[in-house]
């Protein structure tokens, strides 16, 4: 994609729900999915014959929550590993949805950006204050993690893309499918100078992406800059697909979304 900020990278997994099992993992502590050993991998992803990841909501990471460990989640979480969370921001709790996998084990993120393939975060979002950088960046505003401040710059983005629950099962050998897309938005950096995206141009994005289904459902932004890292496992723990902003390393995650394989 090109808009005149130079070529924008956008990698996309499409997965089948029939095929595979969903679960968030982590929460309690940091976990870099690139840099770890392949027993770890494994130990946490799973020993599926592919094991779908990306990087799951907002998280301490700046630590400016100071009763709290950095790899905190930023609103309510529940994984095999974790059930701490810091309170989603009063400011944003709207925008927080709760995005639940198949083991009952959900985190939360923000900001929903379609629902049945239509945006729902345009590009009238940003006259609000609360979605818009400039105050942040004249200095007036103190950043905490989960907030939404970035939306109005280009920035790295990573979302999820879920089709409608009631008919997410669907009969395989149709030629058109409901899938669950993972999305990764690799950018030259972040702010005003930055390739990326912002929330309205994701929204619109998500939202086509949505129209690829036979029953659109809904699209949410999960953590985005330097977090942003997708990519698939196999059985041992080998990486065998990755995308990551970090310099194609990745940095320490605290939640991961992971869809597991069920055949063999």
């Amino acid at each position: 994609m090109d808009d005149g900020r130079n070529a924008r990278s956008v990698d996309i997994l499409s997965i089948n729900p029939n095929e595979y099992n969903s679960k968030a993992v982590g929460g309690n502590e940091f976990l870099n999915p690139i840099t770890c050993s392949n027993s770890d991998r494994v130990k946490v992803f799973g020993r599926g014959k592919n094991n779908v990841f990306i990087n799951g909501g907002f998280f301490n990471s700046s630590g400016a929550y100071k009763n709290h460990s950095k790899s905190t989640p930023i609103g309510p979480t529940r994984t095999e590993q974790s059930s701490s969370f810091i309170p989603t921001p009063d400011r944003y709790k709207d925008c927080f949805g709760k995005l639940n996998f198949d083991d009952d084990s959900y985190i939360s993120s923000a900001p929903l950006l379609s629902v049945m393939g239509q945006m729902v975060f345009d590009g009238s979002k940003l006259s609000e204050n609360r979605f818009n950088y400039d105050a942040v960046r004249q200095g007036e505003l103190q950043l905490f993690p989960g907030d939404l401040y970035h939306s109005s710059d280009p920035n790295p983005r990573a979302g999820i893309s879920f089709p409608e629950k009631t008919s997410m099962m669907i009969d395989k050998n149709r030629a058109r499918q409901n899938r669950i897309r993972l999305v990764a938005v690799l950018a030259s950096g972040r702010g005003e100078n930055s390739n990326g995206f912002t929330m309205p141009e994701f929204s619109s994005l998500m939202a086509r992406l949505d129209r690829m289904n036979i029953s659109p459902g809904e699209s949410y932004n999960l953590d985005g800059g330097g977090s942003v890292i997708m990519g698939i496992t196999d059985h041992g723990g080998n990486i065998v697909f990755r995308v990551a902003q970090e310099n194609e390393r990745g940095r320490d995650s605290s939640t991961m979304i992971v869809y597991n394989f069920r055949g063999k």
